[in-house]
């Protein structure tokens, strides 16, 4: 697993307001934490897996893959204002597209232990899905 410090960048990242009118708004992943009871390393985990699953509302080129990172965290923490296990909970129920969360949802978090969601993203993504 990674150590923490790579995840100390996002311990103050407010909400830009990239997307007005977001829950988040101006809200940080301390304050989210707090409001659940969840610790620092529980929301930045939450928040790794979240930036990878947003690419999906971002533009993405072959230049630029990750899409526009600010906004990926922004609709992130919209989602972890109102579900601190957001994106555990979509990747546990198989709602996930993309490989590249599924996957680090398993480095941070830990094997997925719905099988029949582990079948279905055997089936999706063929040998390209290791759990």
């Amino acid at each position: 697993m990674k150590n923490l410090k790579t995840f100390e960048k996002f311990k103050y990242q407010k909400s830009k307001g990239l997307l007005p009118g977001g829950n988040a708004d101006g809200k940080d992943l301390i304050y989210i934490g707090k409001k659940f009871g969840k610790t620092y390393a529980e929301m930045t985990k939450q928040l790794e897996i979240g930036k990878l699953v947003e690419i999906e509302h971002t533009q993405k080129s072959p230049n630029n893959p990750m899409g526009n990172p600010d906004i990926n965290i922004e609709i992130s923490l919209d989602h972890l204002i109102e579900n601190p296990n957001y994106y555990s909970e979509l990747v546990e129920a198989g709602i996930a597209d993309e490989l590249n969360a599924i996957n680090k949802y398993i480095e941070l978090i830990g094997p997925i232990q719905n099988q029949e969601t582990v079948n279905k993203y055997k089936e999706k993504f063929g040998d390209d899905f290791n759990q």
